[in-house]
């Protein structure tokens, strides 16, 4: 395998880090327009349009250098991989983790959310939870195995998360409580070893996260729609919440590291979509020259590009969400 040095370091945080969340149940108004299929690039002031026509790429954009750059992978594992120019299908790509049929699709007990997969830049390697939440999986060098066992994991914890942090090269796992599934435990694993990282219970519901992301002051911070939670390697310390501004639709969020700085863009019922930075704690909107277009949409650090790509696609009315 390669070793990606900085390069690496600065990738995209984890398949989730630029997955958005879709949440049905409220509708738009009069003026809704679903937004389009294009793919987007921000260079740390302004954003410009790689492809008008093409960015129905799957809703898990991952930088993976081993497997030609820029991947998204969609609901079924299918995978596509950009070329340049555009978004192509590419089988080369892993499929689910062995004994299921999984799929990337939310919910369900023969689905693996797209929050249970991570990539694990300092090792190399794609990770999975198994569908007995006891077990990690490990995509490398062409194929799964375990790389944490049920007879390594804490009798009683289930795994509900992976997240990647770049600045301490490890991965975090939240994982609940069987008895109490409301309280969580922060735990790290380096590749090697399973170690837990904070003695005190999580201070938020993993389930009503949004986003799990770096940001400038080398901190990874958890955000849901009414707070967020900033990790520093020892604890939580709350922050503000994931939604920038009201009445936001889709959000895409990730950490661009050439130009150090987290960006958040929303879309609007009218198909438009607005800019945010992360500053101290909380959302400043960012005034642009050119805009990208709303609906859903996908945002991953590419340390090739030195910016951030964005992919939409139109969102039918019947998910429209409001914050």
């Amino acid at each position: 395998m390669h070793n990606f040095g900085v390069m690496k370091l600065t990738a995209a945080v984890s398949v989730l880090a630029a997955t958005l969340i879709t949440a049905c149940g409220e509708s738009p108004g009069g003026n809704f327009n679903p937004g389009t299929n294009a793919t987007w690039l921000w260079n740390g002031s302004s954003w410009s349009t790689l492809s008008a026509t093409d960015g129905n790429s799957g809703l898990n954009l991952v930088y993976w250098k081993d497997f030609g750059g820029l991947v998204g992978l969609t609901g079924d594992w299918s995978a596509v991989r950009w070329d340049g120019a555009h978004w192509i299908t590419d089988s080369a790509l892993p499929g689910p983790p062995p004994g299921s049929s999984q799929s990337l699709s939310s919910g369900g007990s023969e689905s693996l959310s797209s929050s249970s997969l991570v990539l694990d830049e300092a090792n190399d390697q794609l990770l999975a939870i198994g569908l007995d939440a006891k077990t990690v999986w490990g995509w490398s060098n062409g194929a799964w195995a375990p790389v944490v066992l049920p007879k390594q994991w804490p009798s009683g914890l289930q795994m509900s998360r992976l997240i990647y942090d770049p600045n301490r090269r490890n991965v975090l796992i939240f994982a609940s409580t069987t008895s109490d599934p409301s309280r969580a435990e922060t735990w790290t694993w380096d590749g090697r070893a399973l170690k837990r990282a904070s003695p005190e219970a999580i201070p938020f519901a993993v389930t009503e996260l949004l986003y799990v992301v770096p940001d400038e002051a080398g901190h990874i911070l958890a955000l849901g729609w009414n707070g967020g939670f900033s990790w520093d390697g020892a604890r939580w310390s709350p922050v503000g919440p994931a939604c920038p501004a009201s009445r936001l639709g889709q959000i895409g969020m990730a950490y661009d590291a050439a130009h150090k700085e987290l960006i958040a863009v929303g879309s609007y019922e009218d198909g438009s979509a607005g800019t945010w930075l992360w500053q101290q704690g909380g959302w400043k909107r960012v005034a642009t020259v050119s805009a990208p277009s709303g609906g859903l949409s996908s945002l991953v650090y590419d340390p090739e590009l030195a910016g951030l790509v964005l992919t939409t696609f139109p969102i039918s009315g019947c998910c429209w969400f409001e914050c």
